[in-house]
């Protein structure tokens, strides 16, 4: 499929919008007067909320499932309040562009149709709301600022709005742009890639999940309306029949989660939004970061997620092969292992060698090395036009099952069926059914649903950034991220030729590349604290506590 690429038209929008002043925008620009006269007008302005995409993410190494090389500044706590505006200064520049689109098109000088205008001010919406979401996952209550501001308004030293606030003026917004966005199978050619109703429903399930998860285990408030509209929002995704699993026409198993993220699967209906690509106007290497270690690298916290061909995970299916040999862990587990993880000895690596894991400072320090997303050819050519996925229908399905249950402590089979057991059923795994988690299976084994619910969110999300976020939001972080971060086991036998150094970091079984001691979190650490240059430049701005 042909992809459109806006870029080329946004250079001369985006210097309009922009300003290096928070929340302000320049007055020797384009006047309003000559601007905001056509479609087109409002389509090239809306450009300009595509040039900082979010594109693939190291996320996870804050978590347990993937390491940085080196102990990284969140989950050690040595990360300090810095001088630096950072992405509190970036959210913002991104919400005046948003609010000056919007404040146009309420004006609507030309008198466009309301359907055009309304389009066109549902992306101004949609990405308000994403640039609060991320200030909000960060830090908490922040200043709602939902107009052009100039040097004297008084809205430039405005104090913070509570975290409830916050979260309902972005679900507002989201509402907003739900109803005015097209569907995506309404884009035109030259449209797709750009942002639709489905989008917008499920970023309102991911907000309101997490929103509500967060209330329920960590503020202990009022979450069931909260979770009622993340389970009814990726609801309306499901019935809309907008989107679909990927599957490969080799119908393989592996085939069909793994090239969901190559070029087989680029453009698929699984799709619902994605960080578009095309050489040689854009281009990344992110094949080469994933298989040159680039600071984020797997753990045996997601390899040992992964359950058995059986449904059990490791520790109670009876089929699990061990660790003797650099591929035995790998035998008779969910297809999505194979798909998401390199197989030492076995899976050929981009210099068209099996990998074998080395553990120099460039490779993987843990044995462990992504193949999700990762694509040989790239890699040797340290350049792609690959698509990166933002938001994709598994998501939709995965919000949908916790909210389900996060309301009533239970699901229903047919809940599971329109969800989980979707993703399962694309990789050949057993149902998740209520009989099974209660002991109805081939070891009698008892499982939690709950506990298995969030396994599938991890195994199927894992390094798409989910995982640092998913532990803050359930409250389990002061529990998970101080544990050692652990990689393959003492294959020495098998890996001669590697440094023996290395392997005097073993611990029960196991390279240890990261000890407990140099791993911290406390209840602090569940917020960032806001850049100290917003503190000294607004006295009503109050510092998250402790900080």
């Amino acid at each position: 499929m042909k992809k459109i690429i806006y870029l080329f038209t946004i250079s001369v929008v985006y210097s309009f919008f922009i300003s290096c002043e928070l929340d302000r925008l320049p007055t020797d620009a384009v006047t309003d007067e000559q601007f905001w006269k056509t479609e087109s007008d409002y389509k090239l302005a809306c450009n300009a909320f595509y040039v900082d995409f979010p594109g693939y993410t190291t996320r996870d190494v804050y978590s347990d499932i993937a390491y940085a090389g080196s102990p990284d500044d969140i989950s050690s706590g040595s990360y300090l309040p810095t001088n630096s505006f950072g992405p509190w200064e970036e959210a913002y520049k991104k919400i005046a562009i948003a609010n000056k689109v919007l404040e146009n098109a309420d004006a609507n000088i030309s008198g466009l149709e309301t359907a055009i205008v309304a389009r066109y001010a549902g992306e101004a919406y949609f990405f308000r709301a994403l640039q609060y979401y991320d200030l909000l996952r960060s830090y908490g209550g922040v200043p709602i600022i939902e107009k052009l501001l100039d040097i004297n308004s008084e809205e430039l030293y405005a104090s913070r709005n509570t975290r409830e606030e916050v979260a309902n003026f972005i679900l507002q917004d989201l509402d907003l742009a739900i109803s005015g966005l097209p569907m995506p199978s309404k884009l035109k050619d030259t449209e797709i890639g750009r942002i639709t109703k489905t989008a917008a429903l499920t970023l309102k399930s991911r907000v309101a999940l997490y929103e509500g998860t967060r209330q329920k285990y960590r503020e202990k408030g009022e979450y069931r309306g909260l979770l009622q509209q993340a389970k009814d929002a990726a609801l309306e995704v499901i019935k809309s029949n907008e989107h679909q699993l990927y599957k490969s026409t080799s119908n393989d198993f592996v085939a069909n989660f793994q090239e969901c993220f190559t070029y087989e699967g680029e453009g698929s209906k699984e799709t619902i939004l994605a960080n578009r690509y095309q050489r040689p106007w854009r281009k990344n290497n992110n094949s080469f970061k994933l298989w040159r270690s680039s600071g984020c690298v797997p753990t045996r916290a997601i390899v040992d997620a992964f359950l058995c061909e059986d449904g059990l995970p490791i520790d109670k299916s009876e089929i699990f092969e061990g660790y003797d040999t650099p591929t035995s862990e790998f035998q008779k587990r969910d297809p999505r292992m194979n798909a998401t993880i390199l197989i030492p000895t076995v899976d050929i690596f981009y210099d068209g060698m099996p990998y074998t894991p080395t553990f120099s400072n460039s490779m993987s320090q843990t044995g462990y090395v992504w193949k999700k997303t990762a694509v040989k050819e790239d890699a040797v050519a340290m350049e792609s036009d690959l698509d990166a996925i933002i938001i994709r229908y598994a998501e939709t399905l995965l919000n949908y099952a916790e909210a389900c249950y996060e309301l009533e402590d239970k699901i229903s089979d047919d809940d599971l069926n329109i969800s989980i057991n979707v993703l399962r059923e694309r990789v050949g795994m057993p149902h998740l059914t209520n009989a099974f988690v209660q002991g109805d299976n081939s070891a009698s084994v008892k499982l939690n649903m709950r506990e298995e619910i969030r396994r599938e969110r991890l195994v199927e999300l894992a390094n798409e950034g989910f995982r640092y976020d998913d532990l803050l939001r359930w409250g389990i972080a002061q529990d998970v991220l101080p544990q050692p971060l652990v990689g393959i086991p003492d294959l020495r036998k098998y890996y001669t030729k590697v440094n023996a150094n290395v392997w005097k970091n073993v611990k029960n079984g196991f390279l240890e590349v990261q000890p407990t001691t140099t791993r911290t979190f406390e209840d602090k650490h569940y917020l960032w604290p806001i850049p100290l240059v917003q503190i000294a430049l607004n006295e009503n701005l109050e510092q998250n506590p402790d900080w």
